[in-house]
């Protein structure tokens, strides 16, 4: 034993010499702070995990006696073996005893969980990050999206000059925005701060991040204008500041100088006056949701320049006014949604409650027939005069609700002189059909492995994964034909247009274009949904619900309203088992999670799936 001076206690010799080591190394990377050049990095990464609960062993690999950092969990090294990333990603559990809150909408926005059995989540970090982080000189990706992570980021990290990417997405994070200094950040290229609890103004310093690229904060609590430094980054792809408070008008500006804008969402919030004119510039854009604020005017002819736009969201305002023509010049436009329904008590889950838009006249003929729309939702939005006769050939449209309206003419259902407006809802009930059948003798793995084979990943919203594109064998096998395939060769694959059927698609790829396995995933829940309930993903009966009108948020709303009972058949309901029903039900709604971090691999629904076993006999 020996005795360590101003201790006052005695321990074991090995464990006070390490001690005395880790702390004499720490007190050199503190001595070169500036320049980092006699800092032993994998001594700050170890007080980097000490400051963390790491309750799964995500960071095993983060030890003194693997002496090689570089080659630890999340930890990516440069050619001089300098730390200059870490990622490291949490995730969700398949336990169905999760607690569900949805914010899921039209285009969604995320999910949060709350899971009091711990035993069965894949991952996740907790606790607080260390300022320790800030001596990693030369990082320049610090990514810990959909962990645990609490308190207020470090100010450490504003200091680190290299950064080009910070996302702390989907973590419990509070603090002042306003507070942040970006001053040392000129090469940030990616901010993600989006579903934490950040408060407060606009950092003036953000300006000077001019290489922004995307700039994600939404989901938080931000109270401000939309500042005008935001208009003033050119290399903006991504604005999503959407599911926060922000008040005053959309700047009128908004528009000059973005031809690499693709994606703005600035949906539920509390913005007025008018949608911007100016938003006619930005050549890429190729989605515009606006939904849930209190805009007010008319829907601007200059956005009938856009000829990349593919979703169009404008919901929930107090627009008015006559459709312009000129959306008939966006022929790449799949998704219209010129209004939604609200509950009868007149509640919305974010923004002003009042907002109700308000067109004059009817649809254009130059809208309807547009070669890849494939929805058009516009319940109660005062249309008059005839009904739109013209719907090109519509190969595309897949759902169309126009109910509520004041139309004159001929009263004829829409399936009748849609041409093949029938084949999905017939295809999707003998899916469910086939389903039922296969469920009472064999597990729900087996009905429904067109995904995987023997639990695998596939190596190919296939991206148009749907009931009408599944073909059932003579075994009640399901399969998918290969036409709609694309090979990917890596995790993920960024396409310049998003294919696949609005409704089944996955947030991230109608968003950004980039598909993966786990957009696969998505679809795959949205599918298994389905043939529980036979409805469609779109069905017409849920714009009667307050939050949306697709199959997810509507299962989301009864899983969370302890009515999971109503999202089954009757039949299949009674047939039972319930508990295998229910569990079945949590496993396809995680498959649905709007975050790709958070949903599951096809591997582990499978696993999952493979567990829950159908009734014997």
């Amino acid at each position: 034993m020996v005795s360590l001076a101003g201790m006052g206690k005695e321990v074991p010799w090995f464990s006070s010499a390490m001690d005395l080591l880790f702390s004499f190394l720490l007190f050199l990377c503190i001595l070169s702070s500036v320049s980092g050049q006699f800092c032993d990095e994998r001594t700050i990464l170890l007080e980097f995990k000490k400051s963390l609960s790491d309750p799964y062993g995500i960071l095993n690999s983060w030890n003194a006696d693997n002496s090689n950092h570089c080659s630890w969990f999340g930890v990516s090294c440069n050619v001089n073996s300098r730390v200059s990333g870490v990622k490291i990603g949490g995730n969700f559990s398949l336990s169905p005893s999760c607690s569900l809150k949805s914010e899921l909408s039209l285009h969604g926005f995320g999910m949060k969980r709350n899971c009091s059995d711990s035993s069965e989540i894949n991952g996740k970090l907790f606790g607080r990050i260390s300022g320790v982080i800030g001596k990693l000189t030369e990082l320049r990706v610090l990514s810990l999206p959909f962990n645990e992570l609490v308190g207020g980021i470090p100010v450490e990290i504003w200091g680190l000059k290299n950064l080009e990417v910070l996302d702390l997405e989907g973590n419990d994070f509070v603090g002042d925005f306003s507070g942040y200094d970006f001053t040392g950040l000129r090469r940030l290229r990616v901010l993600n701060l989006a579903s934490n609890r950040i408060s407060g103004m606009f950092p003036p310093s953000l300006s000077k991040c001019r290489g922004l690229r995307i700039l994600n904060l939404a989901g938080n609590e931000i109270n401000d204008v939309i500042p005008e430094f935001v208009v003033r980054f050119r290399k903006l792809r991504v604005i999503n500041l959407s599911f926060n408070r922000l008040v005053g008008c959309v700047p009128s500006n908004l528009g000059y100088g973005c031809g690499n804008l693709e994606h703005l969402d600035l949906s539920n919030n509390f913005l007025k006056g008018e949608i911007p004119r100016a938003l006619g510039n930005c050549s890429r854009l190729r989605t515009l949701l606006m939904s849930s604020n209190v805009l007010r005017g008319v829907i601007p002819n200059e956005l009938g320049k856009l000829r990349n736009l593919e979703v169009l969201d404008v919901s929930k305002n107090s627009l008015g006014g006559p459709l312009p023509t000129n959306l008939g010049n966006c022929t790449n436009l799949s998704v219209l949604v010129l209004s939604t329904h609200f509950s009868p008590r007149g509640e919305t889950s974010h923004g002003f409650s009042g907002a109700h838009n308000s067109f004059e006249g009817s649809i254009p003929e130059e809208i309807t027939t547009l070669p890849n729309l494939k929805l058009i939702w516009a319940p109660g939005s005062n249309f008059k005069g005839n009904f739109p006769s013209k719907w090109g050939d519509c190969k595309s449209l897949k759902m169309l609700n126009l109910a509520q309206n004041n139309f004159s003419g001929r009263d004829v259902p829409i399936y009748n002189y849609l041409p093949g407006g029938n084949l999905d809802r017939f295809i999707e009930t003998e899916a469910r059909r086939a389903f039922d059948r296969a469920y009472s003798t064999r597990s729900p793995a087996y009905c429904l492995r067109f995904l995987t084979r023997d639990g695998q990943q596939s190596a190919r919203l296939h991206r148009d994964i749907k009931p009408s594109n599944i073909l059932l064998g003579d075994d009640n096998n399901a399969y998918l034909p290969v036409s709609g395939c694309i090979l990917a060769t890596s995790e993920t694959h960024v396409t310049t247009r998003v294919a696949g059927t609005y409704g089944y698609i996955a947030p991230e790829y109608a968003l950004t274009g980039r598909v993966s396995n786990k957009a696969d995933v998505y679809s795959y829940g949205v599918v298994l949904l389905e043939l529980m309930s036979d409805k469609r993903a779109l069905d017409p009966s849920f714009y009667l619900h307050e939050d949306g009108f697709n199959i997810v948020s509507w299962a989301c709303m009864l899983l969370n309203q302890g009515l999971a009972k109503d999202v089954f058949t009757a039949d299949l309901w009674d047939a039972g088992p319930k508990d295998k029903l229910v569990k079945m039900l949590h496993v396809a709604v995680l498959c649905t999670v709007e975050t790709v971090g958070a949903r599951p691999s096809m591997k582990q629904v499978v696993q999952r799936l493979k567990q829950i076993q159908p009734p014997s006999g």
